[in-house]
């Protein structure tokens, strides 16, 4: 009866994450199509205006992103209700291990330092930029810390004689949130040092962009 219940919410949750995944596939296409769009360089006007819907799919990739991670955590959580006190402990326990750690899909993408590129940074463009990626540095930290104590705190509750579920859900789902508030910092600041640089730079940081997508 147990392994029933068990299949009947992964099979729910499954397609719910598949739901996610086909429109983050639908997405990524979308924005490679963007990116790849011929003349999309041609003015300041032009560029500005391809530029914000650039980054609202890009946005909308992210939250995506942040969505799946979420779907996968209330499915542990659903399921650790059902399950016996060790095999509970086991799941969070296994949940803890990973629970910091970033999903990675999107790195080559919002980890690219415009500042070891070719584009011809003037002084104050490098001063702008340098300033931008230490606070996003900073933001990054900070947010990283929170993750870490919150899984030692989720840790300490999990091994705890008195577990606390409604402590367990809070803690899980805080540790999912940081890592989506990971991503969104990533691709808040890779935005605005984006929009330090000139059409013509832009353009050669999309030819790069590019190469990566592919």
């Amino acid at each position: 009866l147990q392994q029933a219940k068990l299949d009947a919410l992964s099979r729910v949750s499954i397609q719910r994450q598949q739901t996610i995944l086909d429109k983050i596939e639908d997405t990524s296409d979308a924005l490679a199509d963007e990116l790849a769009r011929p003349g999309r360089f041609e003015s300041e006007a032009v560029n500005r205006d391809r530029a914000r819907h650039t980054n609202k799919l890009l946005k909308k990739l992210t939250k995506l992103h942040g969505d799946l991670q979420k779907e996968k955590v209330v499915l542990m959580l659903q399921t650790k209700d059902m399950l016996k006190a060790h095999q509970r402990q086991e799941l969070l326990q296994n949940y803890v291990e990973m629970a910091v750690v970033v999903d990675d899909t999107l790195d080559g993408f919002l980890d690219i330092d415009l500042t070891q590129l070719q584009l011809g940074l003037t002084v104050e463009q490098h001063k702008r930029i340098i300033k931008l990626y230490a606070e996003r540095d900073i933001a990054l930290v900070r947010t990283n810390l929170k993750m870490e104590l919150e899984a030692l705190d989720l840790e300490a509750e999990v091994l705890s004689s008195d577990v606390s579920p409604k402590r367990v859900n809070k803690l899980a789902l805080a540790i999912a949130d940081g890592a989506c508030k990971y991503v969104n910092t990533q691709t808040h600041f890779m935005l605005k040092a984006k929009d330090v640089l000139t059409v013509e730079q832009k353009s050669h940081l999309m030819k790069h962009i590019n190469k990566i997508l592919d």
